[in-house]
């Protein structure tokens, strides 16, 4: 990274300490909204915007716009809102949002996009639709392979939209109700979850409870990317042991897989810096990791409407193994919201690396969360001017 001019560090300075306050009030919000989490829960969503905060504050010319656009909020504040508008579904805008008090014009344009985005599909408020795709993971398609799982609401549509409206390429004045200033504040959100397994890929099953991939004429059944699969993992100091339940596969991947990453960037930040006097705070692990940089996150070639496809292309492999890793039981075909699914247990199996279910996981998502910080900020970089 080029060394900073005396003006940079300055704007360096105001964007950490703009940071650390963003840090604080996320944690305030994460206590507020912990029942309701969602792809990498509160944790690593604030963590994905904190580092792509440091990214920006690193450069001299980047970030002036974009913060001018939120308000002065931080990504790590706005990239939790998209989640926690989820309970004005059930309790109407009477609601507070931490994140926005004193921020009237982004409450507004916030609850605008969220009237506009309520009508309802596949049981669902549209609004809800677009953090996840379900493309089938058995056969390792890509996104553009195939249509089953796909739709027009769906993360990959919806990131392509917000960067379309950054980029002017559509009206603010949309039916959907983006603004630039929503637009930043779904890709901080929306950036996250496509780095989480499950919120891209799902596993589909025939009628005999088996996986199976999608053929023609042939009726599968998803598991709704793991909501739908209870997992059981055996102890973690005793893998012979029976596995115990550890809720639905998805949740797991939203919460604790989240943890467990924040657990080992903690460890090597401890590592790395022996004589650290006291445990390292999330803003610290941030700009830690704002400063190492990922392996085969780069997307630079690509046009930034071409971003989403290719992160959920990354993505599909991650969620494959996600599934291959556990042994499938008691599949049934139920009906949920108007339409028929795969529920059971899933359970974790031998692993020919010897990792865990737990370790591996937790791995995975500290480099999802790492590689979203990096391409969360570059992708604002390139459409926001």
């Amino acid at each position: 990274m080029p060394a900073e001019s005396g003006a940079t560090s300055l704007k360096t300075s105001c964007m950490q300490s703009r940071i650390v306050q963003a840090v604080a009030s996320c944690v305030i919000v994460m206590a507020l909204f912990a029942h309701d989490a969602a792809a990498y829960g509160p944790k690593g969503h604030a963590m994905i915007g904190a580092i792509a905060d440091h990214r920006l504050a690193a450069t001299a010319t980047a970030g002036k716009n974009l913060y001018q656009l939120i308000d002065g909020l931080t990504l790590a504040q706005v990239a939790l809102l998209p989640d926690e508008i989820k309970d004005w579904d059930r309790d109407g805008q009477s609601k507070s949002l931490a994140a926005l008090n004193g921020h009237p014009k982004i409450q507004q344009e916030l609850a605008a996009y969220w009237k506009a985005n309520r009508a309802r599909k596949n049981g669902q408020e549209l609004h809800r639709l677009y953090h996840f795709t379900d493309v089938p993971v058995l056969d390792g398609e890509k996104y553009a392979a195939g249509s089953v799982g796909r739709s027009p609401d769906d993360i990959v549509h919806m990131i392509q939209f917000c960067v379309s409206v950054l980029t002017g390429e559509t009206s603010e004045h949309n039916p959907r109700r983006i603004t630039r200033a929503v637009a930043v504040i779904l890709l901080a959100h929306l950036v996250g979850d496509i780095h989480q397994p499950l919120h891209v890929g799902a596993e589909y099953f025939d009628d005999h409870g088996k996986p199976a991939s999608p053929t023609a004429g042939k009726t599968l059944y998803g598991d709704e990317g793991g909501n739908n699969l209870e997992l059981d993992l055996h102890p973690a100091n005793n893998p012979s042991a029976p596995a115990t339940d550890h809720g639905a596969l998805h949740g797991y991947w939203d919460n604790d897989a989240a943890g467990t990453a924040l657990g080992l960037m903690a460890k090597q930040f401890r590592t790395a810096h022996p004589s650290h006097a006291h445990a390292a705070s999330n803003d610290e692990l941030a700009a830690e990791y704002a400063m190492l940089q990922p392996a085969a996150w780069n997307l630079a070639a690509l046009p930034p409407r071409d971003w989403a496809q290719a992160m959920a292309d990354d993505v599909l492999p991650l969620a494959q193994a996600a599934h291959r890793r556990l042994q499938f039981h008691d599949i049934t075909i139920v009906n949920k919201h108007g339409r028929n699914e795969a529920e059971g247990d899933a359970v974790e199996q031998a692993a020919a690396d010897g990792m865990s279910y737990r370790d591996w996981a937790g791995k995975v998502t500290l480099d999802e969360i790492h590689k979203g910080g990096w391409r969360l900020a570059a992708l604002l970089v390139r459409i926001v001017p």
